[in-house]
């Protein structure tokens, strides 16, 4: 008998956690679900966490194969996914026990082809922050794509592990040989190739799923090489509202901040990164030929920025680029 739900746990050297993570997602309320956890080629004991799991459980399965990035890792996991519907779990979170539950109960009454929920983040003091999508329940349909592609242009939208979606419902048409190895935007890019295949989806008003914040995943590194795939992926993205004939004046300033945002986050990674003057000259040079930097850089988003990201992007247009790295620095 096919299961309902495939739960998709891809792992890369998260021993610590990873035992938490997987109890919360067996622990569930609904019952008819699988578990298929894709080992990338973890170096920490992860693999015989994923292995011991498997062997006394037989809702787990699990794939190992060669590290080559959670894009790769994701659609190993959708080709192995026996569920009608799937989700995506990190192996460092933490799921609610009714997260199947209520996800079935909305599937069920609005016949939708997604179901997304709210997240809590939390922190290593203990406090956990909710994320929510919307200010209540609200089914989202193809008569309002713009409100979709609004969601899609904001940043808190396109995290992969708040959505469910029929799994007949992800045609992989993404180029996984060209994105082999990104980790900045990778949720961003599998979710505009899902906007384009789903009919309709229900915001749930409810945190389901608890997305661990540590001082690792706040400072982690974005390398000239993110930065390449993210602008292409807000390339595709842009294609994708400009062929729905959505890209009026007001879609375009929000595309044009939610570049800046994303680049934002490149300076800022820059800023702390363990390097020196020279070789950070050398990456703000080399981001120059993306198309990210001419979309942010664009002073469209002026007025709806902070003063200091003004000054910043400023500078960028103009090539003031030791400026720019001294500014950074006394601001961080």
């Amino acid at each position: 008998m096919q299961v309902e739900y495939s739960v998709l746990v891809c792992v890369y050297n998260t021993s610590e956690n990873l035992a938490e993570c997987l109890d919360s997602i067996l622990a569930q309320t609904f019952k008819s679900f699988e578990t298929v956890i894709i080992d990338d080629g973890s170096t920490d004991g992860s693999a015989q966490i994923c292995d011991d799991y498997a062997g006394r459980d037989s809702r787990v399965r699990v794939i190992h194969k060669e590290n080559e990035g959670l894009v790769l890792a994701r659609k190993a996991a959708l080709e192995n996914a026996a569920g009608r519907r799937v989700l995506f779990v990190d192996s460092d979170d933490y799921v609610s026990p009714v997260l199947l539950e209520k996800i079935d109960s909305a599937f069920e009454e609005y016949g939708c082809d997604m179901v997304c929920y709210d997240i809590g983040y939390f922190y290593p003091d203990g406090r956990i922050v909710p994320s929510h999508l919307s200010a209540g329940d609200k089914l989202f349909t193809s008569d309002n794509r713009r409100e979709i592609y609004e969601l899609l242009l904001s940043t808190k939208f396109n995290s992969m592990c708040r959505k469910c979606f029929r799994a007949d419902a992800f045609v992989n048409d993404i180029d996984y040989s060209y994105f082999k190895g990104f980790s900045r935007g990778e949720d961003r890019l599998m979710t505009s190739h899902l906007l384009k295949q789903i009919g309709s989806f229900f915001c749930l008003h409810e945190v389901l799923y608890y997305y661990r914040q540590s001082s690792e995943s706040m400072t982690s590194k974005y390398s000239i090489y993110d930065l390449e795939r993210a602008s292409r992926s807000c390339g595709e993205i842009l294609e994708m509202i400009k062929s729905e004939d959505l890209y009026d004046r007001e879609t375009e300033l929000q595309f044009h901040l939610f570049c800046r945002h994303i680049f934002s986050s490149f300076l800022a990674s820059l800023s702390t990164a363990e390097t020196g003057k020279d070789e950070k000259l050398r990456t703000l040079r080399d981001s120059e030929r993306t198309e990210l930097f001419v979309w942010a850089a664009d002073p469209i988003s002026d007025p709806h920025s902070s003063k200091n990201a003004v000054i910043k992007f400023s500078l960028l247009r103009r090539g003031m680029y030791r400026t720019l790295l001294r500014l950074m620095k006394l601001k961080g």
